[in-house]
């Protein structure tokens, strides 16, 4: 049985696990070349690992409340990534778009979504129970 730990905790685990994403992007677009066959491989997998895996870890660290820390877990994160997006050059890991909605506020929904069911994930996983309901 997993040990269930504080939801702030889970949170914190969150998102540190989307800094450490957001880190390992910009280190794949600034070291990698362009001509590198790498280059593409590295940036599609942590492209999609970046919104699943800080609202899962939360999840995990909780073992409770899985939507709940998942969830806040990648809010928190949008808002840390549109923070750094907007007040620290970031090359081309973050490209500006126009639409009549502001782009942080689509991703923190998108987030908040997206995080609360990898925190069920995770949180399933935790527990040993593959049925997360």
């Amino acid at each position: 049985m997993a040990v269930s730990r504080s939801p702030s905790i889970a949170i914190v685990a969150g998102v540190a696990t989307g800094a450490v994403l957001l880190g390992l992007m910009e280190a794949s677009v600034r070291f990698i070349p362009e001509a590198s066959p790498w280059k593409s491989t590295v940036s599609s997998l942590l492209t999609s690992l970046s919104p699943i895996f800080p609202g899962f870890v939360a999840g995990f660290v909780a073992a409770r409340m899985g939507f709940t820390v998942g969830a806040v877990a990648g809010v928190l994160t949008s808002i840390f990534w549109s923070i750094y997006g907007n007040f620290i050059d970031t090359r081309s890991v973050m490209e500006p778009a126009s639409a009549a909605i502001p782009g942080e506020v689509t991703f923190a929904v998108i987030a908040f979504i997206i995080g609360g069911i990898c925190g069920i994930a995770g949180s399933a996983v935790a527990r040993e129970r593959w049925n997360a309901f």
